[in-house]
């Protein structure tokens, strides 16, 4: 009987993660693998589609000992993009609509041209409401996203299940909440309803947190509209990904 399995090696990769600087071997995806693919993008509870991606990312990570809640959120979403570049190639063609003159196009990219950034410590504090509150903030991990989505009710919507998983990310990257009565650390479904309960000045504060201490891949690209020229940057979508 032939054994087949040595030519599967060419087929093997090797990337370093932005966020711990592990190398992470991994292989490209089988069609097997596409089947499930096509199940989580064509999965409406946002919830269910996370776990299914857990799954596919680790059944094509070889490296031994892997475990995907070790793996910051970052990490995890940069190796879903090197993952697409070892199956279908670092060229990504997605429509356009332009702002200006209403036209579509299709638009290219070359993920090998994207901006990746490494992690570095963050700046942890945040000052709330005139200082009375003070945050201490950090990046979090698969492992602990999936604890704080525990707290969301899965009898509501998509949408709102969206909703919550964001305000989930943000409550479990808060470690401390620190008022005049002392420091704490309540439950996710706390931190989530602190934040809710925040005026919206004050939120924008733990987005622009995110934002500044981000880190990983960027999908922010400068499309260029071929009937007026009108050029933007933009977030590409990931929409039919693996297409």
């Amino acid at each position: 009987m032939y054994n087949y399995e040595k030519y599967l090696e060419t087929f093997k990769y090797s990337v370093e993660l932005p966020g711990t600087g592990d190398n992470i071997e991994f292989r490209s995806l089988t069609t097997n693998d596409m089947k499930r693919l096509l199940v989580y993008e064509n999965q409406s509870d946002p919830l269910v589609g996370e776990d299914i991606l857990d799954q596919i990312l680790t059944e094509t990570v070889l490296t031994e000992n892997f475990n995907i809640d070790n793996l910051y959120i970052q990490d995890r979403y940069f190796l879903f993009i090197e993952l697409r570049k070892a199956t279908k190639g670092t060229k990504y063609t997605f429509p356009y609509t332009c702002k200006n003159c209403k036209s579509q196009s299709m638009q290219s990219v070359d993920f090998n041209q994207l901006n990746v950034k490494k992690r570095e410590d963050p700046e942890k504090e945040v000052n709330l409401l005139n200082d009375n509150i003070k945050l201490e903030m950090d990046h979090i991990k698969r492992g602990d996203q999936k604890k704080g989505y525990k707290a969301i009710n899965k009898k509501i919507s998509s949408s709102e299940k969206q909703i919550e998983m964001m305000l989930a990310d943000i409550a479990s990257s808060i470690l401390s909440i620190t008022t005049p009565d002392g420091t704490e650390n309540p439950p996710v479904e706390k931190k989530m309803k602190f934040i809710g309960d925040l005026p919206s000045t004050e939120y924008q504060k733990l987005r622009d947190w995110y934002q500044n201490n981000d880190f990983g891949i960027s999908l922010e690209h400068q499309v260029n509209c071929p009937h007026c020229d009108y050029k933007e940057e933009t977030q590409i979508p990931l929409d039919n990904f693996f297409e």
